[in-house]
């Protein structure tokens, strides 16, 4: 296992080559102690641990570039979700929504996209009673920042339920999944 990766035909993981590049490119130039730990699911180990020096002084400049390579990298690999539902209309609304929702709580930039990666609506019961409350779906929604950057990051939106099997016209944001960098020459 290469503790720092030098080049991308390194064999480990694409995003923990990136990680472990960044952190390194961001330390100061001068000497420093790491200690390593492996984790695995949340578990910590100090079982399987090391300590080791790491003279940064002279190569930040090099730590930077490789870490710029990595990062381009793993960008590179990764691509949009796949849409699961064709529903322009809903694909508006939930645009709409979720960018009225970031206006209220004072994010600066708006999404430009929503894509559906549910392929049909979900039931949604109260667990205690078991009654229908809602229905949901999921959508990706993509966001340029002003970094220059490009992300997104998974939603989902619940219509309420009226009853006799009807829901209401408008949804609402209904929980916040992960965010995920991608190449922004993939987002069209």
């Amino acid at each position: 296992f290469q503790v720092y990766p030098q080049g991308l035909e390194a064999e480990m993981n694409l995003r923990t080559a990136a990680d472990i590049t960044k952190g390194v490119a961001a330390l100061e130039a001068t000497d420093h102690t790491i200690k390593v730990r492996f984790e695995f699911r949340g578990r910590q180990s100090d079982k399987v641990a090391g300590i080791f020096s790491l003279d940064c002084s002279e190569t930040q400049d090099k730590a930077k570039a490789r870490a710029a390579t990595f990062q381009a990298a793993l960008l590179a690999s990764r691509d949009l979700p796949s849409e699961g539902m064709k529903n322009p209309a809903l694909n508006a609304q939930i645009l709409t929504t979720i960018n009225q929702y970031g206006k209220g709580r004072g994010w600066e930039t708006a999404f430009s996209k929503a894509i559906i990666t549910s392929s049909a609506w979900q039931t949604v019961t109260d667990k205690a009673t078991g009654a229908i409350i809602g229905r949901m779906v999921e959508a990706a929604c993509i966001l340029k920042l002003p970094s220059g950057e490009c992300n997104y990051q998974y939603f989902y939106f619940i219509q309420d339920h009226q009853g006799g099997g009807r829901y209401t016209e408008g949804i609402r944001r209904h929980a916040s999944g992960y965010r995920t960098a991608i190449d922004c020459n993939k987002v069209r």
